[in-house]
């Protein structure tokens, strides 16, 4: 599609119109979320996806930027903290963390953001999510000013996105971290051999024909965590055996697991990502509370990290967490934005979602200014785990 100026859009709703952008966004991807193989991949096993929806914009016949999405058949969950209140269903095109790739410029972005008003103008879709955009980038700044007033997302939750530099060693660690917060840890360390004075280890996870034994055993740990309560987390289906699969082929599945006399009471799922560890997944064994199996996970594996030395930073993932902001020497402000389409459908789903949004953000605020909401957060997950 010819814009003007030497510029062209070209959609890719097939995966051999995707193949036939490989060079050019292999030159460009640097997320494992949009990694085209990863991405060929996901469209083959995730039930909800209906098509890819990838977009390209090109200047001179050169690609420029690539919005790497896909159409999907979800239900929308909009909560007033964990609890939904409204779910309704619609045709999305979500494009991926990591997948906005190559020159985002505010030009290219501007170009961008006026094809999504005109795809969903077309009924191509409900809506289109743009999943947590740095804060100060243009295309965050056009997303949120550029649609209709009634279509745009006028009350985005900053998302904050934890990460750390990787130190020379572990002690270097520990001399470099809050005194209290440092010794606490050492306290973590001792509780699991108070607690559980068993023979304690960790176990590593990276090739192919130990993918079966690190999912399984997984399996264990996160059906007992809170997190399955809330249907999220580790899961051991289809999707997520192909995915793990998939980085343990390329090289990048790094799996962790503790064990307890040979019982595991906590994993973690990672990804390396060239210099980068992207942590996927984690859950404990609510049985082993006591004796802090997560946190001695976490040391045992960034021990383990230091000591190889071929990565440089770890990415905690989405979401803000007491134990990230402990850990953590590095943070990002991000915010997932959705756009809806000019139909009744869209509209009115935005106006229920903004008046949600807005009463769950209040009663954030007066959690905050209360200082319980870390309290709040634990209660709810101690139920969960009940």
């Amino acid at each position: 599609m010819q814009i003007s100026n030497g510029y062209e859009i070209t959609i890719a709703k097939k995966i051999e119109q995707v193949e036939n952008l490989r060079d050019s966004w292999k030159k460009m991807q640097w997320h494992p979320n949009a990694d085209i193989d990863f991405y060929s991949t996901l469209i083959t096993v995730r039930e909800s996806i209906v098509s890819p929806y990838v977009i390209l914009l090109s200047h001179n016949h050169l690609a420029k930027t690539i919005f790497v999405g896909r159409i999907e058949d979800i239900y929308l969950d909009c909560k007033f903290g964990y609890k939904t209140i409204f779910r309704p269903k619609v045709k999305a095109i979500n494009i991926s963390y990591g997948g906005i790739l190559g020159d985002a410029s505010l030009k290219n972005c501007k170009i961008l953001i006026t094809e999504i008003i005109k795809l969903l103008s077309r009924g191509e879709a409900d809506t289109v999510y743009l999943s947590n955009l740095h804060v100060d980038s243009d295309i965050y700044s056009m997303a949120t000013k550029m649609p209709n007033v009634l279509c745009r997302d006028q009350l985005t939750s900053t998302n904050l996105h934890w990460g750390m530099s990787v130190p020379a060693d572990i002690d270097e660690y520990f001399n470099n971290i809050d005194y209290k917060f440092r010794k606490n840890l050492r306290r973590a360390q001792r509780n699991i051999i108070k607690y559980y004075p068993g023979k304690i280890e960790m176990r590593g996870f990276h090739e192919v024909n130990e993918v079966d034994a690190f999912m399984y055993d997984a399996e264990l740990i996160a059906a007992k965590s809170y997190q399955r309560s809330m249907n999220v987390g580790f899961k051991h289906d289809y999707e997520t055996r192909q995915l793990v699969t998939l980085a343990a082929q390329h090289g990048w599945f790094r799996g962790y697991i503790l064990y307890i006399d040979n019982t595991p009471v906590a994993f973690e799922r990672t990804t390396q990502y060239g210099k980068t560890l992207f942590c996927e997944n984690a859950a404990y064994d609510p049985a082993y509370k006591n004796g802090e199996p997560g946190t001695n996970l976490f040391l045992k594996l960034l021990e383990n990290i230091c000591s190889e030395k071929e990565i440089d930073y770890i990415d905690f993932g989405f979401g803000d967490a007491f134990y990230k902001k402990n850990f953590c020497n590095r943070v990002l402000q991000e915010k997932s934005v959705y756009i809806f389409a000019p139909t009744f459908k869209g509209v009115l789903i935005n106006i229920i979602r903004m008046g949600i949004n807005a009463s769950s953000d209040i009663a954030e605020n007066i959690a905050n200014k209360l200082k319980i909401t870390q309290k709040i957060k634990t209660y709810w997950r101690n139920q969960l785990n009940k």
